[in-house]
């Protein structure tokens, strides 16, 4: 009896130990379902705020730089199939010239928020801002990339920086652009020792014009005379209107002969041309090269008494100055 007694208190010490792993493992089960249920409905909010953000999200694979999921709008932006860009290396679309060498991975920074280019599907260059950071989901790392497309940005800030510098009516650059052109190009007389030319020329008795025609006609002149010069120009000469009728041409790599042919074809096209309402219209030019020891206010000041010169000689010729 004794030992029937020990074997039912055992038996039920045995049964409560039991029962308390049962409650345990019961508490574990609904603590693990309730985990289960956060990480999904966790997953869930990360699609529902990939899909809400209107810009373009990817999920990258940090080891491996493959894309493991992306938004509608990254999705738009690289162009093709969802299912084809997933599983592909992010340096594919995002960042070419990074590949190897990511910020975040192999430069161990914190956070990479910076100006790049995405590559689409047909291989055209957009520019983005991205924003890269880690996270870590499930155990797992990834990288949270997101980007967003600034090429009307950039279309706006370089139709900014062409008014800022063009003269309105002409197309030609404005005097506001001169001051960092001929100081950029001085420098590269000096470090590579090349010739550098200026031609400016002023339209003869264009005052009689204006006041003959009316300054719609003046400015149709204007127009035209800078359609004809900027047909003989090479793509390396700036073309600038210098004031009223007063135009301006830096010629980086001639000298002063070459800079006088140059001069004479313009004056030869625009004394050539049959303008509408006038018969006629010439041009005086002076020419004037880069000498060691120039300022840019005694290089200028050289070539605008050149061309005051030829107005003194009568006027529709080109002088040079010495």
């Amino acid at each position: 009896m004794a030992d029937e007694s020990k074997t039912k208190k055992h038996l039920v010490n045995e049964l409560k130990k039991l029962r308390h792993r049962i409650a345990v493992l019961e508490k574990s089960e609904a603590k693990l379902r309730q985990m289960g249920v956060e990480l999904s409905d966790s997953e869930a909010y990360l699609k529902a705020i990939m899909a809400a953000i209107p810009a373009g999200v990817m999920i990258i694979d940090p080891e491996r730089h493959r894309i493991v999921d992306l938004n509608e709008t990254a999705t738009s932006l690289i162009g093709g199939q969802k299912k084809r860009i997933i599983g592909k290396e992010c340096h594919q679309y995002v960042c070419p010239a990074e590949k190897g060498r990511c910020p975040i991975t192999d430069l161990h920074q914190v956070i990479d928020n910076s100006e790049r280019v995405l590559i689409d599907a047909k291989g055209r260059k957009l520019p983005i801002i991205k924003t890269v950071v880690p996270v870590t989901f499930r155990n797992c790392k990834f990288l949270i990339e997101t980007f967003i497309d600034i090429s009307e940005r950039k279309r706006m800030d370089e139709e900014l920086k062409r008014l800022a510098t063009t003269d309105i009516l002409t197309g030609a650059y404005n005097r506001t652009s001169f001051d960092e052109i001929i100081e950029r190009e001085i420098e590269r007389v000096k470090r590579y020792n090349k010739p550098l030319s200026v031609i400016m020329f002023d339209i003869d008795h264009f005052k009689q014009v204006n006041d003959t025609f009316g300054h719609n006609v003046g400015d149709a002149v204007l127009k035209k005379i800078a359609y004809l010069v900027k047909k003989i120009l090479r793509k390396v000469d700036y073309f600038m209107r210098w004031g009223g009728e007063e135009f301006i041409i830096i010629s980086a790599g001639i000298d002063r002969e070459q800079a006088y042919t140059l001069a004479e074809r313009i004056r030869k096209r625009i004394g050539n041309y049959k303008f509408d309402h006038i018969d006629k219209i010439t041009v005086s030019c002076g020419v004037a090269e880069y000498q060691e020891g120039d300022t840019e206010n005694s290089f200028i000041k050289r070539v605008d008494d050149s061309m005051y010169q030829a107005k003194r000689e009568g006027r529709n010729r080109v002088a040079v100055a010495v």
